[in-house]
């Protein structure tokens, strides 16, 4: 199991990871209006390989880094790490964000990606970051704990939308 950049070796799984979640009825994993709206995968890739970059970034964003999570040749999940913290991340966004394909799921995934993601963000120099989870998410919160996560607080987010907790995490 490992972290690589997002690459067309694996769109097959990629595909069927992106399938699983429109079946869930998990909004915007493969919409990427939010990113430009790549048409295809190949222009995916491109978008995030320029966004490690910090190029052809939408107003308001900053660098950021997406990896792959492998296991066996096949697409498990995703994780992207902002290598700076915004007034918006630090109190909705956080700097580490995760998915991980319905089918994979509850197998102790999470915990590997967010695990690798942290040793990722030291590599971007980063020592201490700020993550996010829905409040309603009990998984992702178990997840970000299990990595050293400190919860600092709740964040409301309106009356139609779960609260956010907010957890701190030191990199070792």
């Amino acid at each position: 199991m490992q972290l690589v950049p997002p690459s067309m070796d694996y769109e097959e799984t990629f595909q069927s990871a992106l399938n699983e979640m429109r079946q869930v009825g998990s909004m915007g994993i493969g919409d990427w209006a939010e990113i430009g709206s790549p048409k295809n995968v190949v222009e995916y890739i491109r978008v995030r390989q320029d966004h490690s970059e910090g190029r052809n970034l939408p107003r308001g964003w900053i660098p950021a880094t997406t990896y792959w999570l492998v296991d066996e040749g096949a697409f498990i999940g995703e994780t992207t790490i902002r290598h700076e913290l915004t007034e918006h991340l630090r109190n909705v966004g956080g700097q580490i964000g995760y998915w991980i394909r319905p089918v994979k799921r509850h197998q102790g995934y999470g915990r590997q990606i967010l695990r690798l993601a942290l040793q990722k963000a030291k590599e971007l120099r980063l020592e201490k970051i700020i993550i996010t989870c829905d409040a309603t998410n009990i998984g992702s919160r178990k997840i970000i704990e299990s990595n050293g996560g400190v919860f600092e607080r709740e964040q409301d987010m309106g009356p139609q939308n779960p609260k956010k907790l907010l957890f701190w995490i030191t990199i070792q």
